[in-house]
């Protein structure tokens, strides 16, 4: 049984003692008000807050207003509520408001004219968040860097993943090049780890899965973006830590289509290259005056990004929830359920260069379309180990690729306790399994000639009389001459891998806003985090032989007489071997977390705040050991050596996490804020750590235990609007204290060699984004990171090679770039009935290095995508896209899995895995 830690215990019993001494003092109200018409809002807002509102009915015709969600004070929630609407308040007695337009230099209306309308406003009027703080809070004033993406912007961009949601965000670089289906990486603020680690992902403000980083399950692998998503948040540094538990460097919330209190619907059908067919759609409305409901989905097909040779990616999800409005507006209850059943092409790195001649192998695998995935290996037959002496043999599918079915059932509801306190608890219980079959690059290639000389003494001692080796086609049989691909053959891996999760997590809150003295006001929310996880993971990692071109041929090596009979193979079907290196195990945990933050208004313009969370996680389970058996003593040799679990150990281990923020914030006018914010969060390890140390469970080579590492973050912002030009600027500090992972260096003979390794490193950077309208019809929107990633402490663990620590010290961080700028000109267009907008995005990421020793280099690469959005009418909109128009062939990772050229510095990457070549998608989308 878990027992919280004491910091846990302590400050929770004095955030209750805080909050009850102060109860009486709150004067706020629960809202839940939807973006709609003020001709319906201003109403219901009234009943929501119990009071009297008199307004211009005739001069509201056509102004919408927020959305009003959470505790708030009443006041400040009309303020939000009338932003950009034109009305102010005329008189307020304490129980009547009365409104009244404003003069017009005064309190303009929003026009399609003004920035705020733009599709990449940073700031759209009244705009309110709920990511980074336990309510809601205006985005222009709130005191951390929080960005959004809305859902225009989403179906202008049409995401084919997670992380490619997030490529044009302020201070995150993403390697969407891994497929649809995710496995794909970002970084965020320069920190070190290349993947989901220090960036969560939460659904409705709570996490999708208690770890967002394991091995071959990365979060963004079990979500998939819809019409159901309405919107996206991101909040990088600030409150993170202390909202979410594995927010050390940010995280994001995607906030789900709830029903809505008028009938609402889409339906949105696509189709592009590679024969992508998608649709998708949702609808939404009331059932009475008080349960509103929600129900949507989608579905889609294509050949795959790259040219496998089979068909690609299938799938999609279904979800549909209600949303129960509680009488006398003291809150709403809310339950969805969704399931996902999606199949997707896991692409890796590809070979670049011939190790040979250092010539460029494009002619015979194409950076925009190849790929080592082949219809050789679609459907293959895995051998491994069951306890008797022949073995099992698994069936598996290389077209399943990344294959998720998971079932979530989220519950969730925000109640007025009276006395100003409010309590909003978010549940969710997800189930499923996540397939993972994919093929990865394991070296560069080599001689073909050599390949076979490594296996002919091997062949003639389990072959007797075998005098020469060949290979053939696996399926034909048929001889198989090297020279036709440049006398090359590659290893490569076909891993097969299948995970269990099952997760029941909980987060509760409760807040309230205190009346002081001298006008201030204390806002104090408690909360209380449990989840109560399982992870099962079974990897079937094995080697194969394939020759240098696309859609590669599966060979096998066979052993010859002196008169070219065939004795025996080496291989079997094309594998070299099976279940070498598998790792296999569980884990079962319980992670508890206490949190509480306060923010004091020392004015109405100065704010301070503060926040701790303290974590404590137990987990245990068993970790696979693994041994060799013979199954098949006559057989090819793949068959006599086959490795796979005999035996089970039990593990176990305790970790503690404390993260706590402060910061400040200030309105020097309604146009113009700053903020600074000081963080230290925490990030825990892989849970598949446990068993895949190679020392004993959860250690590291030398027998230290794998640490729980640590995150600070300082950082400064300043936030500007206008009629025509919006801006954030943020500038930021981090520093991450040892990581913990397997790390690529080159020794001195130029050879990239995967070793463990600890290090520390510090990033000065800043971030920017900004839209500028200075005319109706034209608008220029971007985002720039500039970032100086340094390594300045390293423990290297010796296992292959050893360097010198100090030759690492001061290097550039690996796969972080020193800058990323993305920029979009738009032309808005009107012609007799028809709207639209035409824009283009040009990006350019900054050159990175592979390994830690900076040898191998990512050169910098520039993309461009055109599209354009045109509507003949408020129900129609038509969308064409075309991304990486000029067929850049820019590499996100490099060397990753194998060695460089034999000798000397590495330069450019010999092998890599290459952005996407250019897609073209159209669709067109009904609404009602």
């Amino acid at each position: 049984m878990i027992t919280l830690s004491k910091r846990v215990l302590v400050t929770s019993v004095a955030a209750v003692a805080l909050l009850a001494a102060s109860s009486a003092m709150a004067q706020t109200q629960q809202f839940n008000i939807p973006s709609e018409e003020a001709a319906k809002s201003i109403p219901e807002f009234a009943r929501q807050a119990g009071l009297q509102i008199t307004a211009p009915v005739s001069q509201l015709h056509g102004v919408k207003t927020p959305a009003i969600v959470g505790q708030q004070d009443v006041h400040a929630a009309l303020a939000k509520l009338l932003a950009g609407t034109g009305l102010e308040v005329a008189s307020d007695n304490g129980a009547t408001i009365v409104l009244r337009r404003a003069a017009a230099a005064e309190a303009p209306a929003p026009t399609t004219d003004s920035v705020s309308a733009s599709t990449n406003n940073v700031y759209a009027v009244g705009e309110v968040v709920v990511t980074g703080t336990a309510g809601s809070k205006v985005k222009f004033t709130a005191p951390y860097a929080v960005t959004t993406i809305k859902q225009a912007a989403v179906l202008d961009k049409a995401p084919r993943s997670l992380a490619d949601l997030l490529r044009n965000e302020p201070g995150i670089t993403v390697e969407n090049s891994g497929g649809a289906g995710g496995f794909e990486n970002l970084v965020i603020r320069g920190l070190p780890y290349i993947g989901w680690r220090l960036f969560d992902v939460q659904e409705d403000g709570i996490p999708l899965y208690e770890s967002p980083w394991e091995k071959y399950l990365n979060i963004d692998e079990i979500f998939r973006v819809d019409l159901m998503t309405e919107r996206a948040e991101i909040v990088e540094g600030g409150t993170a830590p202390i909202f979410d538990n594995n927010g050390s460097g940010g995280y994001m919330n995607l906030i789900t289509r709830h029903g809505s209190s008028t009938p609402e619907g889409a339906l949105q059908v696509s189709g592009g290259t590679a024969g992508l067919f998608k649709i998708q759609g949702y609808q939404s409305g009331p059932v009475n005056d008080n349960l509103l409901f929600s129900i949507g989905g989608s579905y889609r097909r294509d050949d795959g990004l790259r040219d496998q040779g089979f068909t690609g990616d299938q799938g999609g999800q279904v979800q549909a929830g209600l949303t129960y409005l509680l009488p006398d507006s003291k809150g709403k209850l809310f339950a969805d359920v969704k399931y996902l059943n999606d199949k997707s092409i896991v692409y890796t790195d590809i070979p670049l260069t011939n190790p040979l001649t250092g010539g460029s192998l494009s002619s015979l695998l194409n950076p925009n379309t190849g790929t080592l995935d082949s219809s050789s290996f679609e459907h293959v037959q895995i051998r491994t180990l069951n306890g008797t002496p022949g073995g099992a043999i698994l069936p598996e599918d290389l077209s399943n690729g990344i294959h998720p079915q998971v079932t979530t059932l989220t519950l969730g509801g925000d109640y007025d306790l009276g006395g100003g306190w409010t309590i909003t608890d978010r549940a969710r219980y997800t189930d499923g399994t996540i397939g993972f079959n994919a093929i990865f690059n394991a070296a560069t290639p080599t001689s073909a000639s050599s390949f076979l000389g490594n296996y002919l003494a091997k062949a003639q001692a389990a072959f007797p009389g075998t005098t020469s080796l060949d290979y053939s086609v696996v399926g034909s049989g048929t001889e198989y001459n090297p020279a036709t691909t440049a006398g090359l053959v590659m290893a490569n891996s076909l891993y097969a891998i299948q995970t269990k999760i099952r997760d029941a997590i909980n987060d509760v809150h409760a807040a309230n806003t205190f009346n002081l003295s001298n006008g201030m006001k204390d806002d104090v929310t408690l909360g209380f985090y449990a989840s109560s996880y399982y992870f099962n993971q079974q990897e079937y990692l094995n080697a194969i032989l394939e020759n240098v071109e696309n859609n590669p041929n599966a060979l096998d090596i066979r052993a010859l007489s002196a008169s070219g009979s065939v004795l025996g193979y080496v291989t079997e079907n094309g594998f070299l071997s099976y279940g070498a290196g598998s790792l296999n195990g569980s884990v079962n945990g319980t992670s508890l977390a206490g949190y509480i933050e306060n923010t004091v208004h020392l004015t109405p313009d100065w704010q301070v705040d503060a926040g701790v969370r303290d974590e404590q996680r137990q987990q245990h389970g068993v970790t696979g050991i693994l041994g060799i058996q013979n199954v098949d003593p006559t057989g090819p040799l793949a068959a006599r050596s086959v490795q796979g679990v005999v035996s089970y150990a039990a593990h176990s281990q305790t970790q503690d996490g404390l993260a706590y923020t402060f910061g400040t914030a200030y309105d020097f006018s309604p146009d113009f804020n700053g903020f600074v914010r000081y963080s230290h969060g925490y990030s825990f390890p892989q849970m598949t750590t446990i068993y895949a140390a190679t020392a004993g469970a959860g250690l590291l080579p030398n027998s230290q235990p794998v640490p729980v590492s640590t995150v600070n973050q300082a950082e400064v912002g300043l936030k500007f609007k206008s009629a025509t030009f919006q801006a954030a600027v943020t500038g930021y500090y981090s520093h991450f204290n040892q990581l913990s992972s397997t790390a690529q260096v080159a020794s001195s003979t130029g050879a990239i060699i995967n070793d463990p390794i600890v290090f520390n490193s510090t990033t000065y950077g800043a971030s920017a984004e900004a839209d500028w309208r200075p005319v109706r019809a034209f608008d220029l929107s971007g985002v720039v990171t500039l970032q100086d990633p340094k390594i300045d402490a390293v423990q290297l663990i010796c296992v292959t090679v050893c360097v010198s620590p100090s030759s690492v010290v001061n290097n550039a961080i690996p796969r972080v770039p020193t800058y990323y700028v993305s920029v979009e000109p738009a032309y808005i267009f009107e012609f007799e009935n028809w709207h639209g907008r035409l824009f283009a995005d040009i990006a350019t990421t900054g050159r990175r290095y592979q390994d830690v020793s900076n040898l191998s280099i990512l050169p910098a690469y520039t993309t461009l995508d055109l599209g354009v959005t045109a509507s003949p009418t408020d129900r129609v909109e038509l969308r064409l896209l075309a991304t990486n128009v000029t067929n850049s062939a820019g590499l996100t990772e490099g060397n990753a899995r194998g060695s460089a050229l034999g000798v000397g510095t590495v330069a450019d990457s010999t092998v890599g895995r290459p952005i996407f070549a250019r897609q073209v998608v159209g669709s067109i989308m009904y609404r009602w």
